[in-house]
């Protein structure tokens, strides 16, 4: 199926183009979009953290011990 936005020519079964994933299928008419989207209001939570050097902690520990330095950085912010 070759895409819309980019013309790249994709295998039957894919849902994205596999050059810039755009999702495959009927054309989307931006006119019909952007009304939709336009003025639209949500309520979100986000939540961001950082722990330096997680990712190496995490390969050393016991899970149960990340799990307690993780609960206690919780507490403290």
């Amino acid at each position: 199926m070759k895409c819309a936005k980019c013309h790249f020519e994709n295998p039957v079964g894919f849902q994205f183009c596999g050059k810039c994933g755009e999702k495959l299928g009927e054309p989307l008419e931006i006119e019909n979009a952007i009304p939709a989207a336009e003025g639209e209001r949500k309520r979100v939570t986000a939540l961001f953290s950082n722990l330096s050097g997680y990712t190496s902690m995490t390969e050393k520990l016991d899970p149960e011990e990340v799990k307690e330095i993780k609960d206690q950085h919780d507490r403290i912010t």
